[in-house]
This record gives structure tokens, sequence and C-alpha cells, in this order.
């Protein structure tokens, strides 16, 4: 199964005989967890960042179970049980091809050891390999190993899944017809799909679900100073700002300062960023805004001298991936807040 990232989401195939692109772990590939687990996840940081939709991410989230994530945090974190509500109900983006793996399960008689997990980089490639690791069953002296393999391109953001060997014999007491594996792409708004098959299923281009709100800017409290004293610190706060890498709440903003307004604004529909107004008349101050999206603030102390009525005026802006809305729009990747006019008064 080969994902490919689009500005939105992913194009994904299914190619039949993609097991021959199995890369077995080479002698310089190292485990992933430091002791044999079952049930766990951790974090791992690739020797760059990964590009994804809407941005890149800079760690990943190995779950044991057959989950990788974007960012530190796993999705269904150390979930065994395999179920289309629970992947739909999953919050972080993810790759799945879910399973209750046990890489700890050990037995005498008769006499193996699971495989372990294993990663290493190679031509570009990060690859995170399940090699004979051991499916759950009841009782354990069963040996049922499986091998798959996520290969991630961390120059393109390609990702490609193969399944070289799928667990021979899972049977067990809670499921007599063996654990199930669950294979997607998922994260906040994905659908729970009943089985379907693949090969005839794919390909399909993914799209998020996207509801935009107006990027909002606010000030508080009222801008007054003392004379021949400190001014009062003001907080902007930026609201509705646009997360790259939904929930990981990574958002790019600015706040813009101007000493005059831009009466009646100006529409920014030239540079493709409809509904957009510019309401500054010159760009004299920018300063990056801190925080997580989808709310941005920073709080400032304006410096003296200060006479009253003196007003200044900002804005915020919110950037993302050019052409990253549906259906290719906003190629400028910006959102505009309204215009705030801040006016000192004495107290």
């Amino acid at each position: 199964m080969v994902l490919v990232p689009t500005a939105t989401g992913y194009t994904v195939s299914w190619i039949p005989g993609g097991s021959a692109l199995y890369v077995a772990p080479s002698g310089g590939a190292v485990n992933v967890f430091a002791t044999a687990s079952d049930d766990s996840n951790i974090a791992v940081t690739p020797s760059a960042p990964i590009p994804i939709p809407c941005g890149s991410t800079a760690s990943i989230n190995v779950m044991s179970n057959g989950v990788i994530s974007a960012g530190a945090t796993a999705a269904n974190a150390n979930d065994y049980s395999a179920t289309s509500a629970e992947f739909a109900a999953a919050t972080i983006p993810a790759i799945y091809s879910w399973h209750d793996f046990n890489e700890a399960e050990t037995s005498s008689s008769p006499a193996y050891v699971s495989g372990r997990i294993k990663r290493e980089e190679a031509g570009g490639v990060l690859y995170i390999t399940w090699d004979n690791v051991e499916s759950y069953a009841d009782p354990n002296n069963v040996q049922n190993p499986s091998t798959q393999q996520f290969q991630v391109d961390m120059t393109t953001g390609v990702i490609t899944v193969v399944w070289p060997a799928i667990s021979p014999d899972d049977t067990e007491t809670t499921f007599p017809t063996g654990r199930p594996y669950l294979v997607g792409l998922g994260g906040p708004g994905a659908t729970a799909n009943p089985s379907v098959t693949l090969a005839t299923a794919l390909p399909i281009t993914t799209t998020p679900n996207i509801t935009l709100s107006s990027l909002a800017l606010s000030a508080a409290p009222a801008p007054t100073y003392t004379i021949g004293g400190p001014s009062v610190p003001i907080t902007y706060t930026a609201s509705n700002v646009i997360d790259l890498a939904p929930p990981l709440g990574i958002g790019i903003g600015i706040l813009l300062f101007s000493v005059a307004p831009f009466p009646g604004g100006l529409d920014l529909g030239f540079l493709d960023m409809p509904g957009c107004n510019l309401n500054i008349a010159s760009l004299d101050v920018t300063i990056p805004l801190p925080g997580t999206a989808p709310t941005a603030a920073i709080t400032l102390s304006i410096p003296q001298p200060l006479s009253p009525g003196l007003s200044f005026y900002s804005q915020a802006l919110s950037l993302f991936a050019p052409n990253s809305l549906p259906n290719g729009q906003n190629a400028f990747g910006g959102l505009l807040s309204n215009g705030v006019q801040s006016t000192f008064n004495t107290f």
C-alpha cells in the first residue's frame, strides 16, 4: 500500500505483489524498544523532518501494535483491540497496520522467542519493521510470527507499507478466527468503513474534513498609561489560527502593526486570499505570535513616551501551505484577521 502526500491529504494505491518491495533489516538496524515490549509506544526522531500534508513532523510515534503517527504522541496508545469504532475515534494522524503484536512472547515448548520491531535509515528512507514479531495467541506456545514494514521516504514523504508474512495462526479464546488486522489512514475526520478488499477499494485520494472559521484578533485591557510612568501591558489574542498538522496545534502566526489605518480596507482577492482585507496602511512592526493553534497570544508593554489619544493599528496573519485549502484555494497561503485600533489614554 503506497501513500503519496498531496497538499491536503494522501493518494493511496494498492500494488499487487508489493511485498517484493520488502527490505530486510541490515546489521545496522536497531530495536525500537530497548527491551522486548507488549502494548507499548515510543517517540523516535529521524535524522531529518518528514514531510506530511500541510507541513512536516520532526518525530513520529511507533506503537508496538502496528501504528505509526505524526508527532510524539501515540494514536490509540497501546491499544491491542483493533476495532473500527476505536479507529474512528482516533485524534492523531496515523498510518495503521493495527494488530495485537507481542514481541515479548517466548516459549519453552516448543522453544522460540519473538522477533523484534526494528528501525534504520538507508538511502533517505526510514524503515520500521516488525521482523518476525509474534501475534498474541492463547495459549502462548503457538508460534505465529508476522513481518510487516513501514517505509517512509524522508524527502518526499511517500509512505509504503508492505506485508511479507501475515501471522499463520492467531487461534485464541477471544477471537476464534484470529485477531484482526485494521489497515488504513486515520486521524481527525476519518470514518470507519466496513471490511473492504483493498485491491479493489484503492486507489483513493483523501481530503481533510476542514471547516474554516474567520481569523479573529482582540486586545485587552484598554491601553492606558500614567504620565511619566509605564503603560499597561496589552495582550493581543488571535483566535482560529490555522493548525498545520491537526490536532498537533502547529501554527504560524504574525502580528502586524501600523501607525495608520487603511480606510475601507484593501480586498486581497487579487492575491487569491478570498474574503481577506488589508486594514492597515503600512507594515511598521511585525512580531511572531507564540502559542499553539487555534489560539495564539502575546503581551506587549508599549514603551514611553506616549501622548493622550495616540493610536496604532494591528492585524493578525495566519500562514499555511499555499494552495492547501480544498480545490487548491488560497494560492498565497494566509488568512488575515479583522483590524484592531489601540488608542492610549491616561489613568
